[in-house]
């Protein structure tokens, strides 16, 4: 019963170490994602990691209040992530626009030049 014990004892504190190393990635994260906010740039790769990761261990969260701190992670890192998307396809449109009028004020530069015949 004493070896039963221990072995549960070695095992909750393995558990505890591995939330602890979670949580410790964690506010490693999310001091990137508070440094990018202030910077105005935040990697898009770095957001996906960070959605993964909250993800993926937010089912294992024995803690009710530490599972809804989860989700508001997950939910400002997808807003984020919303974000980044909607300034990518406005930069994508303005790229567009700028090209067409470059193709447009080129396309007006190019004259057809006659040659007269030798006849």
């Amino acid at each position: 019963m004493i070896a039963t014990q221990q072995v549960g004892d070695a095992l909750d504190r393995e558990a505890k170490k591995r939330l602890v190393d979670y949580g410790n990635d964690l506010l490693d994260k999310l001091e990137e994602l508070r440094h990018g906010l202030l910077m105005g740039a935040i990697p898009k790769d770095k957001l996906i990691a960070m959605a993964q990761m909250v993800r993926s261990r937010r089912d294992h969260i024995p803690d009710p209040h530490l599972a809804e701190l989860l989700n508001d992670i997950e939910l400002r890192v997808e807003v984020e992530l919303a974000k980044l998307s909607a300034r990518i396809l406005k930069a994508r449109a303005a790229i567009e626009r700028t090209e067409a009028r470059f193709r447009a004020r080129r396309a007006r530069r190019i004259r057809v030049v006659k040659i007269p015949s030798l006849r």
